[in-house]
C-alpha cells in the first residue's frame, strides 16, 4: 500500500524519487512542489528537514586523509559496538544508487568524528555557535567587569550590590541610598543580556546594545535610563509616583508600567507597545500616545514621527529566542542574523538584498542551520568564509 505524503517520515522522504531529484539537482518545478506542500503540511517540516540534511550530507562527503592510528581507533569503536549486541536498524534507501560512491567514506568519517570530536576541524566547515550570554559592565566608579556564564557577586564604590547568574544581572535593593549612581552595560555582537533593576523592572538587551541605568531606583522621582544604541525590551514595574523614562537620540519614551520594545538600529527609533500605555515625547513637539499593538517610528534626522498598528510579535520575539519575519527583504533578515552570530554579510549580486523572506528561526541553532532554511526558501546559495557569510544565486546543477 502506497504511503501518503502527510504520513511521511524522514526515511520515507529518502525513498521518494521526487525528493531525491529535488535535493540532488535542485529542480525548480519540484522545488515549487515541495515548498507548496510544506506550507499546507507544517507538522511534517521536522521530518522533511531531517531528510534534507541527511541526503545532502550523503551527497557532499569527500574522501579525507586519516592517520593509521586514528583509523585503528575508529575500527575498534565499530567492533566494540557490534560486539555489544546493540540492535541496528537496516534501512533500504532508493538514493543508494546515487550515493554508493560516498557511503564508505561517510561511514569512516562519521565514526572518525564520534571518536575524535575534540580534534580541530577547519573553521569554515564548522557551524558557528557562540556563547551568547555575555556583556561588559561599567560600574559607576569607572571599573569594568566582563560578564559571562559564571555566577558572581559584584559591588562597586557606590555600594551597589549586584547578583550575576545564568539569568543575567539582578540589582539588590539598597536601603538608605540617597544618591543615584549610574552603571552602563555594553552587549557585543553575537550576544544578548538581561538585567533586573532594584524596583523589579526587567530589561532585555539585544546584540550591539549599550544602556546606561541607575544602580538604585528611588521610590519617587523619575526613573531615567539611557539607550545609547541598539535594541531593548522593557517590562516596567508600575509606580504612579515615579515615571519610567527611556531617553534616546532626540526623543523620550515615558511610561508608568508597561511592556514595550525600543529599537535604534538603522538610524531610526521604533517603539513597539505590547501592554499598557506609553507617551513619546520630543523637544518642542506635541507628545504622541501609544496603546497596545501600536508602533511609532521616529527619524532623528528629519524629526518625522509616524504611528501605525502592527503585529507586535515579530518585533519582540528576539527576547524569547526567535527571529520572526513576515515578508521582509533579505537584507533586513541577514542584518539580524549577522548581528546575532557576529558575522558580516556579503552579496555577490546587490539585487539579492530585495528578495522577500518569511519565517520563524530559532536563535539557539547554529548559523549553518539558519542558512539552510534561508537557502531552501529562496533558491539561494550561501557559504561561510572566515567571519563572513557570502550569499549568491544558486546555480542550476548540470545533469
Amino acid at each position: 500500500m502506497t504511503k501518503v505524503l502527510a504520513d511521511y517520515t524522514s526515511e520515507d522522504f529518502l525513498n521518494d524519487d521526487r525528493f531525491i531529484k529535488w535535493v540532488k539537482y535542485q529542480d525548480s518545478n519540484l522545488g515549487h512542489f515541495w515548498n507548496s506542500w510544506l506550507l499546507t503540511n507544517p507538522s511534517n517540516k521536522l521530518e522533511f528537514d531531517n531528510a534534507v540534511v541527511q541526503l545532502r550530507l550523503m551527497l557532499s562527503v569527500h574522501p579525507v586523509a586519516i592517520k593509521q592510528e586514528k583509523l585503528d581507533a575508529v575500527f575498534m569503536k565499530i567492533e566494540t559496538e557490534i560486539d555489544s549486541g546493540i540492535p541496528v536498524k537496516i534501512i533500504k534507501y532508493n538514493f543508494l544508487r546515487y550515493a554508493a560512491a560516498v557511503l564508505i567514506p561517510l561511514l569512516i568519517f562519521s565514526a572518525f568524528y564520534l571518536t575524535l570530536k575534540d580534534d580541530n576541524i577547519g573553521a569554515e566547515q564548522q557551524a558557528k555557535v557562540l556563547d551568547h550570554n555575555r556583556a561588559k559592565l561599567i560600574l559607576s566608579d569607572g571599573s569594568t567587569v566582563l560578564l559571562g556564564n559564571n555566577d558572581q557577586n559584584i559591588e562597586d564604590a557606590s555600594g551597589s550590590k549586584i547578583e550575576k547568574d545564568s539569568a543575567g544581572l539582578r540589582y539588590a535593593d539598597q536601603t538608605g541610598a540617597t544618591t543615584i549612581a549610574y552603571n552602563t552595560i555594553e552587549v557585543p555582537r553575537g550576544a544578548e543580556y538581561r538585567l533586573v533593576l532594584t524596583d523589579g523592572t526587567q530589561i532585555w538587551l539585544n546584540s550591539e546594545t549599550k544602556l546606561r541605568y541607575p544602580a538604585k531606583v528611588m521610590p519617587d522621582g523619575d526613573r531615567n535610563v539611557y539607550l545609547e544604541n541598539g535594541e531593548a525590551y522593557f517590562q516596567v514595574t508600575k509606580n504612579k509616583h515615579a515615571p519610567f523614562l527611556v531617553n534616546l537620540n532626540g526623543m523620550q519614551v515615558e511610561v508608568l508600567g508597561t511592556s514595550f520594545n525600543v529599537n535604534t538600529f538603522n538610524n531610526v527609533i521604533s517603539t513597539t507597545l505590547e501592554e499598557g500605555n506609553i507617551r513619546v515625547n520630543r523637544k518642542g513637539k506635541a507628545s504622541v500616545y501609544q496603546v497596545p499593538g501600536e508602533q511609532t517610528i521616529f527619524s532623528p534626522v528629519s524629526e518625522e514621527l509616524t504611528k501605525a498598528k502592527v503585529d507586535t510579535y515579530p518585533f519582540t520575539s528576539w527576547k524569547d529566542g526567535w527571529l520572526v519575519f513576515n515578508d521582509n527583504p533579505l537584507e533586513e533578515v541577514m542584518e539580524q542574523v549577522g548581528r546575532w552570530y557576529d558575522m558580516q554579510v556579503e552579496y555577490t549580486n546587490p539585487s539579492l538584498k530585495t528578495i522577500r523572506f518569511g519565517g520563524k528561526l530559532r536563535k539557539v541553532k547554529s548559523v549553518k542551520d539558519i542558512l539552510t532554511v534561508i537557502e531552501r526558501s529562496n533558491e539561494l546559495s550561501t557559504r561561510i568564509l572566515g567571519g563572513k557569510i557570502i550569499i549568491s544565486e544558486r546555480k542550476p546543477a548540470t545533469q
